[in-house]
Protein backbone atom coordinates (compact mmCIF):
# COMPACT_ATOMS: atom_id res chain seq x y z
CA UNK A 1 0.00 0.00 0.00
CA UNK A 2 1.01 3.62 -0.94
CA UNK A 3 3.18 5.37 2.35
CA UNK A 4 1.62 8.94 1.75
CA UNK A 5 3.05 12.26 3.07
CA UNK A 6 1.13 14.28 4.97
CA UNK A 7 2.65 17.67 6.53
CA UNK A 8 -1.03 19.09 7.65
CA UNK A 9 -0.97 21.82 11.08
CA UNK A 10 -0.92 20.00 13.88
CA UNK A 11 -4.06 21.63 14.79
CA UNK A 12 -6.04 19.69 12.41
CA UNK A 13 -5.25 16.20 14.74
CA UNK A 14 -4.39 13.87 12.37
CA UNK A 15 -6.68 14.96 9.59
CA UNK A 16 -5.95 16.57 6.13
CA UNK A 17 -6.79 19.52 4.10
CA UNK A 18 -8.16 19.03 0.94
CA UNK A 19 -9.85 21.54 -1.46
CA UNK A 20 -12.97 20.48 -2.63
CA UNK A 21 -15.16 21.19 -5.68
CA UNK A 22 -18.24 19.95 -7.48
CA UNK A 23 -19.95 20.43 -10.94
CA UNK A 24 -23.22 19.98 -11.48
CA UNK A 25 -26.62 19.31 -13.58
CA UNK A 26 -27.95 22.58 -11.81
CA UNK A 27 -28.75 24.61 -8.34
CA UNK A 28 -30.56 22.39 -6.26
CA UNK A 29 -29.17 19.06 -4.84
CA UNK A 30 -32.30 17.33 -4.91
CA UNK A 31 -33.42 17.83 -8.52
CA UNK A 32 -29.97 18.12 -9.58
CA UNK A 33 -26.94 15.76 -9.73
CA UNK A 34 -22.86 16.20 -9.47
CA UNK A 35 -21.47 15.19 -13.03
CA UNK A 36 -17.40 16.14 -11.88
CA UNK A 37 -16.12 16.35 -8.18
CA UNK A 38 -12.52 16.83 -7.30
CA UNK A 39 -10.79 16.30 -3.87
CA UNK A 40 -7.59 17.64 -4.00
CA UNK A 41 -5.04 17.02 -1.30
CA UNK A 42 -2.90 20.09 0.46
CA UNK A 43 -0.14 20.89 2.26
CA UNK A 44 -0.18 22.82 5.77
CA UNK A 45 0.87 25.57 3.31
CA UNK A 46 -2.00 25.26 0.67
CA UNK A 47 -0.28 23.65 -1.39
CA UNK A 48 -0.87 20.50 -3.56
CA UNK A 49 0.33 17.44 -2.01
CA UNK A 50 2.22 15.97 -4.64
CA UNK A 51 2.58 12.70 -3.06
CA UNK A 52 -1.10 12.07 -3.01
CA UNK A 53 -3.08 11.84 -6.56
CA UNK A 54 -5.98 13.87 -6.31
CA UNK A 55 -9.53 12.46 -6.78
CA UNK A 56 -10.64 13.48 -9.76
CA UNK A 57 -13.59 12.33 -12.08
CA UNK A 58 -16.40 12.89 -14.01
CA UNK A 59 -19.74 10.89 -13.79
CA UNK A 60 -23.03 9.84 -15.56
CA UNK A 61 -25.86 12.21 -13.69
CA UNK A 62 -28.09 9.97 -11.27
CA UNK A 63 -30.94 8.62 -13.03
CA UNK A 64 -34.31 10.85 -12.78
CA UNK A 65 -32.20 14.38 -11.65
CA UNK A 66 -32.69 16.90 -14.16
CA UNK A 67 -30.10 18.73 -16.38
CA UNK A 68 -30.32 22.02 -16.71
CA UNK A 69 -28.92 23.48 -20.03
CA UNK A 70 -27.33 26.77 -18.63
CA UNK A 71 -25.07 24.83 -15.85
CA UNK A 72 -24.09 22.54 -19.23
CA UNK A 73 -23.12 26.14 -20.65
CA UNK A 74 -21.38 27.47 -17.72
CA UNK A 75 -18.95 24.54 -17.55
CA UNK A 76 -18.97 23.44 -20.60
CA UNK A 77 -19.45 19.92 -19.88
CA UNK A 78 -20.64 17.64 -23.27
CA UNK A 79 -23.68 15.46 -21.04
CA UNK A 80 -23.55 13.18 -24.55
CA UNK A 81 -19.95 12.31 -23.88
CA UNK A 82 -20.57 11.70 -20.31
CA UNK A 83 -23.41 9.48 -20.66
CA UNK A 84 -21.08 7.64 -23.27
CA UNK A 85 -17.57 7.22 -21.37
CA UNK A 86 -18.30 7.71 -17.65
CA UNK A 87 -19.29 5.39 -14.86
CA UNK A 88 -22.95 5.67 -12.97
CA UNK A 89 -22.35 8.34 -9.90
CA UNK A 90 -22.65 5.27 -7.49
CA UNK A 91 -19.69 3.35 -9.09
CA UNK A 92 -17.52 6.61 -9.31
CA UNK A 93 -19.03 7.00 -5.12
CA UNK A 94 -17.29 3.46 -4.73
CA UNK A 95 -13.96 4.77 -6.04
CA UNK A 96 -13.96 7.42 -4.25
CA UNK A 97 -14.51 5.28 -0.83
CA UNK A 98 -11.96 3.08 -1.89
CA UNK A 99 -9.25 6.33 -2.50
CA UNK A 100 -10.27 7.99 1.10
CA UNK A 101 -9.67 4.67 2.42
CA UNK A 102 -6.33 4.36 0.92
CA UNK A 103 -5.21 7.85 2.68
CA UNK A 104 -5.17 5.68 5.80
CA UNK A 105 -5.75 8.56 8.29
CA UNK A 106 -6.97 6.66 10.99
CA UNK A 107 -10.03 6.13 13.70
CA UNK A 108 -12.59 8.46 13.06
CA UNK A 109 -9.93 11.19 11.31
CA UNK A 110 -10.91 12.48 7.49
CA UNK A 111 -10.92 14.94 5.57
CA UNK A 112 -11.05 19.11 6.35
CA UNK A 113 -12.57 20.42 3.04
CA UNK A 114 -12.04 24.01 1.74
CA UNK A 115 -14.41 24.97 -0.40
CA UNK A 116 -15.79 28.06 -1.94
CA UNK A 117 -19.43 28.30 -0.51
CA UNK A 118 -19.16 24.73 1.25
CA UNK A 119 -22.95 24.67 1.93
CA UNK A 120 -23.70 24.06 -1.75
CA UNK A 121 -21.27 21.31 -2.35
CA UNK A 122 -21.90 19.95 0.85
CA UNK A 123 -25.59 19.55 0.05
CA UNK A 124 -24.96 17.64 -3.23
CA UNK A 125 -21.95 15.37 -1.73
CA UNK A 126 -24.45 14.18 1.41
CA UNK A 127 -27.13 13.66 -1.49
CA UNK A 128 -24.93 11.69 -3.58
CA UNK A 129 -23.33 9.96 -0.90
CA UNK A 130 -25.82 9.58 1.64
CA UNK A 131 -24.93 11.72 5.30
CA UNK A 132 -23.44 8.62 6.64
CA UNK A 133 -20.90 7.99 4.44
CA UNK A 134 -20.61 11.95 4.22
CA UNK A 135 -19.69 12.35 7.80
CA UNK A 136 -17.57 9.38 7.88
CA UNK A 137 -15.22 11.03 5.54
CA UNK A 138 -15.68 14.66 5.89
CA UNK A 139 -14.87 16.41 9.06
CA UNK A 140 -17.30 19.21 10.36
CA UNK A 141 -14.79 21.87 10.40
CA UNK A 142 -15.33 23.10 6.68
CA UNK A 143 -12.97 26.01 6.00
CA UNK A 144 -15.11 28.38 2.89
CA UNK A 145 -13.70 31.06 1.29
CA UNK A 146 -17.00 32.68 0.58
CA UNK A 147 -17.70 32.48 4.08
CA UNK A 148 -14.42 34.47 5.33
CA UNK A 149 -14.19 36.86 2.33
CA UNK A 150 -17.60 38.01 4.12
CA UNK A 151 -15.94 38.01 7.55
CA UNK A 152 -13.16 40.06 5.90
CA UNK A 153 -15.19 42.24 4.45
CA UNK A 154 -17.40 42.49 7.98
CA UNK A 155 -14.18 43.33 9.77
CA UNK A 156 -13.59 46.34 7.34
CA UNK A 157 -16.69 47.64 8.01
CA UNK A 158 -16.16 47.48 11.60
CA UNK A 159 -13.06 49.48 11.42
CA UNK A 160 -14.35 52.00 8.71
CA UNK A 161 -12.23 50.77 6.35
CA UNK A 162 -12.77 50.13 2.31
CA UNK A 163 -14.35 46.73 1.64
CA UNK A 164 -12.24 44.72 0.18
CA UNK A 165 -14.59 41.95 -1.73
CA UNK A 166 -17.21 43.62 -3.55
CA UNK A 167 -18.24 40.25 -5.27
CA UNK A 168 -17.74 37.33 -3.54
CA UNK A 169 -18.20 34.59 -6.20
CA UNK A 170 -14.38 32.51 -6.84
CA UNK A 171 -13.49 34.54 -9.98
CA UNK A 172 -13.50 37.79 -8.27
CA UNK A 173 -11.39 36.61 -5.01
CA UNK A 174 -9.41 35.74 -7.08
CA UNK A 175 -9.21 38.76 -9.57
CA UNK A 176 -8.21 40.47 -6.23
CA UNK A 177 -5.12 38.59 -5.23
CA UNK A 178 -3.94 37.82 -9.23
CA UNK A 179 -4.46 33.99 -8.97
CA UNK A 180 -5.08 32.58 -12.51
CA UNK A 181 -7.59 30.05 -12.37
CA UNK A 182 -6.54 27.07 -14.91
CA UNK A 183 -9.80 25.88 -15.69
CA UNK A 184 -13.13 28.04 -14.28
CA UNK A 185 -15.88 26.19 -13.81
CA UNK A 186 -14.26 22.75 -14.18
CA UNK A 187 -13.85 20.95 -10.40
CA UNK A 188 -9.80 20.86 -10.65
CA UNK A 189 -9.27 23.89 -11.87
CA UNK A 190 -11.68 25.44 -9.59
CA UNK A 191 -10.39 23.79 -6.33
CA UNK A 192 -6.98 24.50 -7.29
CA UNK A 193 -7.89 28.44 -7.20
CA UNK A 194 -9.73 27.41 -4.08
CA UNK A 195 -6.86 26.59 -2.03
CA UNK A 196 -4.60 29.38 -3.28
CA UNK A 197 -7.49 31.72 -2.44
CA UNK A 198 -7.98 30.49 0.51
CA UNK A 199 -4.02 30.98 1.83
CA UNK A 200 -4.24 34.76 0.46
CA UNK A 201 -7.31 35.30 2.42
CA UNK A 202 -5.55 34.08 5.77
CA UNK A 203 -2.56 36.68 5.30
CA UNK A 204 -5.39 39.16 4.50
CA UNK A 205 -4.45 42.51 6.56
CA UNK A 206 -7.27 44.87 7.55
Amino acid sequence: MAKYQYNAPMHLNGEIFCAVDTETTGLDCEKHSIIEICVLPLNGDYSVNKSILPFTCQMQPIEGRIVDPEALRVNKIELSEIMLTCLDAFKVLDLFVEWFEKLNLGLHKGIVPIAQNWPFDRGFLVNWMGDLTFRTIFSRHYRDTMSLAASINDRCDIHNHPIQFPKLNLQSIANKFNIVNPDPHRALGDAWTTSQVYRQLLMTQV
